[in-house]
């Protein structure tokens, strides 16, 4: 927040965000909501050049003053910092390019580490929904299963944040030839399977996956990695 007040975009963030004000979960802290596509267009009107949508990081160099990005599309930027945000799937993965910097400074750093630490046991639906009947504004439902558990946000305006978690049918490394790949369809595939399950007395997962606006199937990589 701290940062956002510096660019001034923090009242315009809020205003679009709403309090949680009732949860399955017993959440105390009143967690903000929104969608990540109200807050883009408040940052880039403060950000304007400094952000740069759209762009994939193929290398990063380490300089004395800073960090300089590359990008596939053969531009580049220079900043203090890097914070890697991306997917551990991704193709330029920033944790890549930490683990070889860090090499690179310090080979014996990485020694014992290895990529088939990093698992998954359970997948991820997730995404967000227009609003559904019979789910209630600023309220969180939770719903835990066996072998599976479901988290829905329901935010301002009703617009719904929901993550639905099953366990897979065994532990996957990601150095595996057999580690999930997911598909939209896969995410189709199962979000029709369990549409039948209920979130609260009056809501389905199929009702949320029929106002779906945007889904993403993915498996959960753990890792405990060593200081």
């Amino acid at each position: 927040m701290r940062i956002l007040g510096q660019l001034g975009a923090v009242k315009a963030i809020m205003d679009g965000t709403a309090p949680i004000k009732m949860s399955k979960v017993h959440r105390s802290d009143g967690k903000l909501v929104m969608p990540s596509a109200l807050t883009f267009p408040i940052l880039n009107t403060r950000l304007k050049d400094n952000m740069l949508p759209n762009k994939t990081v193929s290398r990063i160099d380490q300089t004395d003053s800073g960090v300089i990005l590359h990008f596939q599309d053969g531009s580049s930027y220079h900043g203090d910092v890097v914070v890697g945000c991306d997917d551990v799937n991704s193709k330029a993965s920033t944790r890549s390019e930490m683990c070889r910097l860090a090499s690179e400074k310090d080979p014996d750093h990485f020694l014992t580490w290895k990529q088939k630490i990093m698992s998954a046991e359970f997948n991820c639906l997730f995404r967000i929904s227009d609003p559904v009947h019979g789910l209630i504004e600023e309220t969180v439902d939770t719903v835990f299963d066996n072998g599976r558990s479901m988290l829905v946000i329901t935010g301002k305006h009703g617009r719904v944040f929901w993550f639905y978690h099953e366990k897979l049918d065994k532990v996957y490394y990601t150095d595996a030839e057999d580690f999930p790949r997911c598909s939209q369809a896969d995410a189709g595939k199962l979000a029709h399977k369990n549409a039948w399950r209920p979130i609260t007395e009056t809501v389905t997962v199929g009702d949320i996956w029929e106002k779906r606006v945007t889904y993403t199937l993915v498996p959960l990589e753990e890792a405990l990695f060593d200081a």
